[in-house]
């Protein structure tokens, strides 16, 4: 029974939505007995009827109010592990989403924390951060697999796609109350100190501790990380590359940090602890 109002109530919502209370009801109507089961079909149609059926869905304020109706005898309160349990959870389910992103989000998370830990960050900057790296590509979930997997050059609106997802990982994350700050670290994820990035464009001035670090985690993963259509990249490479773009693009410091964390080597003296720039 609960499935069945679940899959009548969401249909609902799409037409109220999209054409109004009207179209929504008449929506219900023709698939009753087909998607929906006739009974309740009839208790919305009456309920509409009545206006009950719409009450407060405008209200801007309509998700602490359908919170607010959770038994209170059922209700889980949030704990720090519970949280990085979750954000770990949404880091798979982000990942699967395509063989080419596999494990991608996790090894972000373990390259920029390997770079703060470097740096001295505390305890509780690291879970920040750690979050923000699990949950940064939230929004590629955004863009159709036929353009994550296509085999040849994207087009140039095929691109466009691609390069607003840091901007859906905003809007997803901000929404989420205690992530605001760590929304905007983990939407600025391909952003670069000259400008070059995406989706802003923000440059030097703009960009947090967290970003920065960010930046050069996710690069360092997508290089060194298998794919199934190629083997990993010798560490050595990996490490010309990120320095070919420092300190133009990325943060200098945070590239040693990571070099002098993966070989167990001491870091050059751009990389000193207290070193790193911080906007």
């Amino acid at each position: 029974m609960f499935s069945r109002i679940a899959n009548l109530a969401q249909t609902l919502d799409v037409f109220y939505t999209a054409k109004g209370p009207a179209a929504a009801v008449e929506a219900a109507i023709k698939r009753s007995g087909r998607w929906f089961d006739p009974d309740l079909v009839k208790a919305a149609v009456s309920l509409s009827n009545t206006g009950a059926l719409w009450i407060g869905l405008a209200n801007e304020d309509l998700i602490d109010k359908v919170v607010a109706l959770e038994p209170e005898h059922r209700r889980i309160e949030a704990t720090e592990d519970s949280i990085d349990n979750i954000c770990v959870a949404f880091a798979e389910v982000i990942d699967a989403k395509s063989p080419f992103t596999y494990r991608h989000s996790s090894g972000v998370a373990n390259a920029a924390t390997e770079i703060a830990q470097w740096f001295g960050m505390d305890p509780r900057q690291i879970k920040l951060l750690r979050r923000a790296a699990l949950l940064h590509d939230i929004g590629k979930l955004s863009v159709p697999n036929a353009i994550l997997e296509k085999p040849g050059k994207l087009s140039s609106e095929e691109w466009g796609v691609v390069k607003n997802h840091p901007y859906y990982t905003l809007e997803i994350l901000k929404r989420i109350p205690g992530f605001d700050r760590l929304s905007h670290d983990a939407a600025a994820h391909h952003e670069k100190l000259d400008g070059s990035g995406y989706w802003r464009g923000w440059g030097a001035d703009q960009l947090s501790r967290y970003a920065r670090i960010l930046a050069v985690a996710d690069i360092f993963d997508a290089l060194h990380a298998k794919r199934p259509y190629r083997d990993s990249m010798p560490l050595e490479k990996v490490f010309a590359i990120l320095r070919e773009d420092a300190p133009r693009a990325l943060d200098l410091p945070c590239v040693e940090a990571l070099i002098a964390s993966k070989t167990d080597s001491e870091p050059s003296a751009f990389a000193e602890p207290g070193v790193l720039q911080e906007v």
